[in-house]
């Protein structure tokens, strides 16, 4: 979990929360063995929605579509799981969660 954390304050996301036992993260590594993508959920306790968390891509692997592909796996797991209703807050990444289905929502 350090190594994820360290890698979730390098890309500029949140931490809070991340070690709650609804929660399920996956990482990527490299051939060296360093963290270069995050993905993950958090499960309502009904079981039936989640809030996508932790998705990440370190910057020299961007671009290349690896996290469409790690949403796109958190996404799959959730469903798996039950999940029939998927959320998230973002405050930069807007544009790339509406091309995978996404859409603006009032948060009140």
């Amino acid at each position: 979990m350090v190594d994820l954390t360290a890698f979730l304050r390098e890309v500029d996301l949140t931490l809070s929360g991340l070690d709650e036992p609804d929660v399920r993260l996956w990482i990527e590594r490299d051939a060296d063995g360093r963290i270069v993508g995050s993905t993950g959920y958090e499960l309502n306790t009904d079981g039936d929605a989640v809030l996508v968390r932790s998705v990440a891509v370190h910057p020299r692997q961007r671009a290349a579509g690896r996290g469409t592909a790690l949403a796109r796996f958190a996404l799959a797991r959730a469903a798996d799981e039950g999940a029939t209703t998927a959320w998230l807050f973002s405050r930069r990444s807007g544009g790339f969660w509406q091309t995978l289905g996404f859409a603006p929502a009032d948060r009140d």
